[in-house]
């Protein structure tokens, strides 16, 4: 139930054993959807925006030096100084566009009415110093786009350490029209409710993820002409 709006809603492309359907109708109450077989050259793509919460907020207190606490305080992994705890994961649905299969592009955007979803799972996460947003500003790059960049960038990295399904973890992208203030951070969370292990498993290995994450991004040479691939953290 908490994957359903990604696949089905009023006007989006449902592909099932190689047929395509339109989705025609959503009720939402009775969890019921209604679609059509149909002959169209597009695909549909929520457009959300997730929000992360941590819930266990103590098990990060050391990941923020600056703050005040006892000094015996020892980090929750050996060698680095990413975190892993409880969070709860709010998806709001604003909108769907419509995508040409031959070229990828937006033709169409319609907007949607679908509740939020809601659920408690695992994230990981480390911060991004602030000497890093100082660098990126001294050198002219976009610090925001950047973290979220090297997110995504360590999601590639992780099946070199763990064995993981990409699609099964999920990155946060901060937004600053939300009007509230968190830490900057590098952060990911397993996608299934409850936790699947993943943030559990990557928290430890962290520096080595990004680390990792960076050597794809060096070796990519689209990225370099692109522009891309600023790093942010280091360990």
């Amino acid at each position: 139930a908490s994957k359903a709006f990604w696949e089905v809603y009023p006007g989006a492309v449902y592909l099932n054993q190689a047929r395509t359907y339109l989705c025609t109708s959503l009720d939402v109450e009775s969890r019921t959807a209604r679609v059509r077989l149909a002959d169209v050259k597009y695909f549909t793509g929520t457009v959300d925006a997730t929000t992360v919460t941590l819930v266990q907020h103590g098990a990060q207190r050391h990941a923020y030096p600056d703050r005040p606490g006892p000094a015996h305080r020892r980090p929750q992994f050996p060698g680095t100084t990413a975190q892993c705890a409880e969070c709860e994961i709010r998806v709001a649905f604003s909108a769907y566009h419509k995508i040409w299969q031959g070229t990828g592009r937006v033709f169409d955007t319609v907007s949607l009415n679908l509740p939020d979803v809601a659920y408690k799972t695992r994230a990981a996460w480390i911060r991004v110093p602030d000497a890093a947003r100082r660098e990126c500003e001294d050198s002219g790059l976009d610090f925001r786009a950047g973290v979220h960049a090297a997110t995504h960038a360590m999601i590639n990295a992780l099946p070199l350490f763990l064995m993981v399904n990409q699609s099964d973890v999920g990155a946060e992208c901060d937004d600053p029209q939300r009007g509230h203030y968190k830490p900057t951070r590098i952060l990911i969370f397993d996608r299934q409710p409850g936790g699947v292990g993943i943030a559990e498993r990557a928290a430890p290995v962290f520096p080595r993820l990004l680390r990792a994450a960076m050597e794809l991004i060096e070796e990519c040479r689209d990225c370099a002409h692109r522009g891309g691939g600023a790093g942010v953290a280091k360990g």
